[in-house]
């Protein structure tokens, strides 16, 4: 590989027979095409051979020149708070590796074999929705845990131009935003109920 691999997060009991980064960019690259669908664009199943315990038959990796590793903190801090706290409503996959080649970004993380929700699921989706809004958020400061840009379909190219420095902060230039061109509504926030993002959850 001519470009360099980055590496953000390496758990360290990550499974026993998660491929090298060469072997992930590669079946990424390869699989991709053959896995798209409507509702799946950057992530691709990789099958690994199990053999013990301590190792997975299957990985999830979510890639492309639009995932960033800010993503992968949040994921990740999200999947242990739910794990350590629980949570019976949703799940997020554990984060194994994050890393870039490149301008691409990579985040290998749990297979969790799930089922696309319908219209009997509203329920248990909201209960779901509710568990990630209830989280709290492990900074003041608005954006992806460990710092960064938001982004968020909002803002123009999907990321913030510029850091905030707090929620207020944020709501104050969106409503400004909106006064200027002529949107309707006022935006405002609850320090108390910060909303933590994430890639994937799952209903359980």
């Amino acid at each position: 590989m001519s470009s360099t691999v980055d590496v953000f997060i390496s758990d360290e009991n990550k499974p026993a027979n998660i491929p090298s980064y060469a072997t992930i960019i590669t079946q990424c690259f390869d699989l991709g095409p053959q896995q798209a669908t409507a509702t799946n664009i950057s992530g691709v199943r990789i099958t690994l051979d199990k053999r013990s315990d301590n190792e997975v038959s299957n990985i999830w990796v979510k890639f492309g020149s639009n995932i960033t590793m800010g993503e992968a903190k949040t994921q990740r801090f999200v999947a242990q708070y739910l794990e350590d706290n629980n949570n019976p409503a949703v799940r997020a996959p554990r984060v194994y590796l994050a890393f870039t080649w490149g301008s691409f970004g990579f985040i290998v993380a749990e297979y969790i074999d799930g089922q696309m929700c319908g219209d009997a699921d509203i329920a248990l989706v909201a209960a779901a929705v509710q568990s990630l809004i209830d989280i709290p958020s492990p900074s003041s400061t608005p954006g992806p845990v460990g710092g960064g840009v938001i982004e968020h379909p909002f803002f123009i190219h999907r990321t913030s131009s510029i850091g905030y420095e707090s929620v207020k902060e944020l709501q104050d230039h969106m409503n400004g935003i909106l006064c200027v061109t002529g949107g309707s509504g006022v935006l405002t926030s609850s320090p108390s109920s910060p909303v933590t993002a994430c890639s994937s959850v799952y209903l359980t």
